[in-house]
C-alpha cells in the first residue's frame, strides 16, 4: 500500500522531472540561438551567450547545461559537420540553413557525448526546435537525418554477419 507520504514524494519527483525537461528545452532553444548567432556574425561566444541567456531567464542548471552544450557543440563543430555530411548526401553542409545545421549539431552532439540524453529525447527535442525555429519542412528533414544517423550508428554496433 502506498502511503500519502510516498505518494506525495512520487508526485514531487514527477513534477521535478517535468520542470527539468522544460528547463532543458528552454536551454536548448538558447543554445540554438547562440550557435545561430555565432554562425552568422563575428560576435564572441561569451557575449552572445550572456545576452541570449539573460533573455531566456534560465535557472542555474539551465545556464550550466546551455553553456556546456554550446561550448561542446562549438568545439566539435567540424566533426559534427562531417557526421552530418554522411547523412545529407544531397545537401552540402554549407547549403543547409543555419537553423537546421545547428539543430543537427546539437542533437548529434547530445547523442554522441556522455550527457545522458537518450536518442529518443534528442530526436524529439530536435524536431521540436525545428518546428519552432525552422522552415515548414525542417522538422521532417531533421527527423530523417537523425534517423539515418542512428541507423548507421546501430549498424556499426552490430556484429559482422557471416562469421
Amino acid at each position: 500500500m502506498i502511503t500519502s507520504t510516498k505518494s506525495s514524494k512520487i508526485t514531487e519527483q514527477k513534477r521535478s522531472r517535468r520542470k527539468s525537461s522544460a528547463g532543458r528545452r528552454t536551454a536548448r532553444a538558447a543554445v540554438l540561438q547562440v550557435l545561430y548567432e555565432l554562425d552568422t556574425t563575428d560576435h564572441p561566444i561569451e557575449e552572445s551567450f550572456s545576452w541570449i541567456v539573460s533573455e531566456k531567464r534560465l535557472n542555474d542548471d539551465g545556464v550550466s547545461f546551455a553553456w556546456e552544450t554550446t561550448k561542446g557543440v562549438q568545439g566539435a563543430s567540424r566533426s559534427l559537420d562531417n557526421e552530418i555530411k554522411k547523412h545529407t548526401a544531397r545537401w552540402p553542409i554549407y547549403q543547409l540553413s543555419a537553423v537546421d545545421r545547428n539543430i543537427l549539431r546539437i542533437a548529434i552532439y547530445e547523442m554522441s557525448s556522455n550527457g545522458g540524453v537518450s536518442e529518443k529525447v534528442a530526436i524529439n527535442e530536435a524536431v521540436e526546435l525545428a518546428k519552432r525555429f525552422g522552415g515548414d519542412n525542417s522538422y521532417r528533414f531533421i527527423n530523417g537525418v537523425l534517423a539515418s544517423f542512428i541507423s548507421s550508428k546501430l549498424q556499426g554496433l552490430s556484429p559482422p554477419s557471416g562469421n
